[in-house]
């Protein structure tokens, strides 16, 4: 470990294996100290990448001796978290602004985690996303973590998600969910309302500074309720299109499925339909999915909403 005594609240990266990791930490790190510089920030990287690393970005670097170059490493490194109140960021995040609220929140709360954003209009208040997650150091936490080890383990999956969502359904810990301003995928459908705070994306790390600042300026543009869809921008939503959206949920769940797989499969031949489901996927289905939001998702999110304007006035 380098650097001095550490404060209490921090940001944690984990940057093991591909010198990519490594790379996008650093721009992200960067776009983090922008809005937060009095923040302190660690690393925990492998002996390989060790020399590649720009020190004066970080406050402490760690090194992972035995890493398992896999999502266990990330566990690894969020038990191992130098401090009492951690943010946990995915090396592929962009930070476009104060984020210091989110330590507050950890007050309250054990963990803070954004949902997954919803797909084909489904909706699970338990499907967190494990790119951008805050939590405490406590018993709960210690035993949370260890539990999420061995889950992983033993999971045949690649993916670190279902076991973190698999833990956090049996676990006794509180949980927050952030906004999803604060896991924001460019990739994926997703509602917003406010200032975007952190967007997670591969696709945006290599940009140019003029096009990645262009991109975030368009994104948060407009403050009013909005939802993103991948390959076509926005679409504001009005209270006047209720009926309209009421009519769309019904038309999508009683006739749409049906007709349109009677259709599919009998009328195109195998390469039309491998271009139109990439056409539809990347232009025109998106919105029509997710112009009906679940009720249910932003009920959940207007108690976030709220939760985050009392902290924010706390900062």
């Amino acid at each position: 470990m380098t650097g001095e005594e550490l404060p209490k609240n921090g940001v944690i990266y984990c940057a093991t294996g591909k010198k990519l990791f490594l790379d996008e930490a650093i721009i992200s790190v960067k776009s983090l100290r922008q809005y937060n510089k009095n923040i302190s920030v660690s690393l925990f990287i492998d002996e390989k990448n060790y020399s590649k690393i720009e020190l004066d970005l970080f406050n402490s670097v760690h090194i992972i001796k035995k890493p398992k170059y896999s999502f266990a490493d990330k566990n690894y490194s969020m038990r191992n978290s130098p401090y009492q109140k951690t943010i946990y960021l995915d090396c592929d995040t962009i930070i476009n602004g104060e984020i210091s609220e989110i330590f507050l929140i950890l007050k309250k709360f054990d963990l803070a985690a954004a949902n997954v954003p919803f797909k084909n209009h489904n909706y699970k208040p338990t499907y967190y996303q494990a790119g951008v997650v805050a939590f405490k150091k406590n018993r709960k936490m210690e035993k949370f973590f260890n539990m999420w080890d061995k889950k992983f383990e033993l999971s045949i999956l690649y993916s670190d998600q279902p076991s973190f969502r698999n833990v956090i359904t049996s676990s006794s810990i509180s949980i927050f969910t952030l906004p999803p301003e604060y896991n924001f995928r460019i990739s994926n459908a997703s509602y917003i309302k406010n200032k975007i705070k952190i967007i997670h994306s591969h696709e945006i790390m290599f940009m140019d500074s003029l096009k990645r600042k262009a991109l975030i300026g368009f994104l948060n543009k407009s403050s009013k309720e909005r939802v993103w869809f991948p390959g076509r921008g926005f679409r504001m939503l009005k209270e006047e299109f209720n009926l309209q959206i009421n009519f769309l949920l019904l038309f999508k769940e009683i006739l749409f499925h049906k007709i349109s797989k009677l259709l599919w499969n009998k009328f195109l031949n195998k390469n039309l339909k491998k271009k139109l489901r990439i056409k539809l996927t990347q232009f025109y289905l998106p919105w029509l999915i997710n112009l009906v939001i679940p009720k249910e998702y932003k009920e959940r999110l207007s108690f976030s909403y709220e939760m985050i304007r009392t902290f924010q006035k706390e900062v």
